[in-house]
């Protein structure tokens, strides 16, 4: 017997099936939606970093402004360099398929690598404060990118869950249309068969046809008419 033949001949089989395809949809909705949760916590570390990084560059043009200490200045750019080559920043882009997103964050390391941190080296301020604007302006850039990066998956996110909404909303009305057509109304009609063959109509009998259960009861009690 194929699968569909056993499908067809056994009610509790397809209340079975409709009932694991649903425990699948809703294990495979949350697993989805657990995942990108995961992979969003990446996604918000990187942008509050890269966010940082912008201020850690306000801070040491303010510093040079005021006329602090090389000492001062030099702890600031260590600690944007470190921002910089972060943890934070490149989990999330190490295997991204984002080019655009990997091409703005080589370009803010080339930046940094080249301009801005050979003027703090070489004691070049003016260099430096020249240059901050455009660095910062592609960190803006680069901050709004990771955004809709994270938002792209957000989106996968809704997706996946109401495909499998609809898709459970599909076995349910399907469901539903079996239950009425092919146990609600062959009980209804075995109830009215045996109601009317108890009350003196022996030619009573049930026209119902089916694989299933209920069609070999109703084949057994036209058998006993």
């Amino acid at each position: 017997m194929s699968f569909w033949q056993w499908l067809r001949s056994s009610l509790p089989a397809r209340a079975g099936v409709a009932v694991i395809l649903i425990a699948i949809l809703a294990l495979a909705s949350s697993l989805s939606a657990g995942l990108i949760a995961w992979f969003s916590e990446n996604d918000a570390a990187a942008i509050n970093t890269a966010g940082s990084l912008r201020m850690k560059t306000y801070q040491t043009s303010w510093a040079i402004a005021a006329k602090s200490s090389p000492e001062l200045i030099r702890t600031l750019s260590d600690d944007l360099e470190h921002r910089l080559h972060s943890h934070e920043l490149s989990r999330v882009l190490e295997g991204n398929q984002d080019k655009h997103l990997n091409k703005a964050y080589t370009n803010l390391k080339k930046r940094w690598q080249d301009e801005l941190k050979p003027a703090l080296q070489t004691g070049d301020y003016s260099q430096f404060i020249s240059r901050a604007d455009g660095f910062v302006s592609e960190l803006d850039s680069f901050v709004l990118q990771l955004q809709q990066h994270s938002e792209r998956k957000q989106i996968w996110q809704q997706g996946i869950q109401g495909t499998a909404l609809f898709i459970t909303m599909i076995i349910l009305i399907v469901g539903m249309y079996e239950l009425q057509n092919n146990v609600i109304v062959p009980l209804e009609e075995l109830g009215s068969v045996a109601e009317r063959f108890r009350g003196g109509d022996l030619s009573a009998r049930v026209s119902y046809r089916s694989d299933d259960e209920l069609g070999q009861m109703a084949v057994s009690f036209n058998a006993m008419a």
